[in-house]
């Protein structure tokens, strides 16, 4: 377009790829608001917690469902917001807070939530990258992650903030409701400020060993993404990034989904991108179990994991991508990074902008 600068395909978004590392600090420094936030949660005693939101926003609410869950002890949904009107709408509350998350802050699906919230008089709290958005001003309360301008359509670094805002919350709920002891949370804590830095040094060779990789699937016409636990929402939002970024059908499933029906697809024409815990526990035993069979059936697998998986383990593999330890709870922070990279560099292969996906826009309507 005239007057515009012309970038390489793909430049966009691996910009800010690499600006996960700093938008993620930023976004972590803001501790105390995270706190007080908290303490509203905690002081109104909540009988539910909603997290609404679309495409990328929603994949970070389902993410953070989880550890909501199992470390605040708050009985929370995520929704995506279209389905908002149907599913939680007629059991909303006064006594519930809706959370709306939404890069942009104009989603009119999110909006939508807001209002309805509002009308029972329910708590809204928003998680947005635009301070002036409608977002912003129509809830209670809201949390800006410190991203600064997100050009590509293709979500990357609002995610990974969206993320830590949410972890955070998480901690300090717990926290102030004695569901996470001291000790737990100033060590998780301590966990959690790591990562940038753990992100930033991966980065060059992981972009490195991903451009080997990339150009094995350069033909491939459908995926499958499997993970268990938070790394499903981790397999949700690669397999969204591969159909935006890549135009390849990727699907997600849960490892012990996976058998009931979509591996009867499984073959050698198949590729299994499989993000394997690094905890020795069932979860990684089944997804073990599941890798042997796809082997089986010829399909190509590729493997996110731990640096400490025991190499036995990884014979089943076509290709790995070794990650850093961290907690479990936090591992959707850092094992979307190679995902994210994977679906721009197989897009660059296949001559396709990752940057501006055919039809897509950074706010979509209907």
């Amino acid at each position: 377009m005239s007057g515009e600068k012309n970038h390489e395909r793909g430049e966009l978004t691996l910009a800010e790829i690499w600006e996960i590392p700093s938008s993620l600090k930023r976004t972590l420094h803001f501790r105390e608001k995270i706190r007080k936030i908290a303490q509203v949660i905690v002081d109104k005693n909540p009988l539910n917690l909603i997290l609404a939101g679309n495409g990328t926003s929603f994949h970070a609410g389902f993410a953070s469902q989880y550890n909501l869950i199992s470390i605040a002890k708050i009985q929370t949904v995520a929704i995506l917001s279209p389905e908002f009107h149907y599913q939680i709408q007629p059991i909303l509350d006064v006594r519930s807070i809706v959370i709306v998350i939404s890069q942009s802050g104009e989603s009119e699906d999110s909006l939508m939530v807001c209002e309805a919230a509002r009308a029972v008089g329910a708590m809204t709290i928003g998680i947005t990258n635009n301070e002036t958005s409608r977002l912003a001003k129509n809830t209670d309360l809201h949390f800006v992650t410190m991203c600064g301008p997100e050009k590509s359509v293709l979500a990357t670094k609002t995610y990974v903030s969206q993320l830590g805002m949410l972890f955070a919350l998480t901690l300090e709920i717990g926290f102030l409701k004695h569901t996470l002891r001291e000790d737990n949370y100033n060590d998780y804590w301590k966990q959690l400020e790591l990562i940038p830095d753990k992100i930033e040094s991966l980065l060059p060779d992981l972009r490195n060993a991903i451009r080997k990789i990339s150009r094995y699937y350069k033909f491939a016409e459908k995926a499958f993404v499997i993970g268990t636990g938070p790394d499903f929402a981790t397999a949700q939002e690669a397999a969204l990034k591969l159909k935006e970024g890549a135009r390849i059908f990727a699907q997600a499933y849960s490892t012990s989904e996976f058998p009931h029906g979509p591996i009867t697809l499984a073959d050698h024409t198949s590729w299994i991108i499989a993000i394997i815990p690094h905890e020795k526990d069932e979860r990684r035993q089944k997804m073990l179990r599941l890798l042997s069979r796809l082997k089986e059936r010829e399909a190509t697998i590729l493997g996110i994991c731990s640096q400490m998986t025991p190499t036995n383990e990884l014979d089943v593999l076509d290709h790995v991508i070794n990650l850093p330890n961290v907690p479990k709870i936090f591992n959707p922070l850092i094992a979307i990074i190679p995902l994210q990279i994977l679906s721009v560099e197989i897009a660059i292969i296949k001559n396709i902008n990752p940057d501006t996906p055919k039809y897509l826009t950074k706010i979509s309507q209907i």
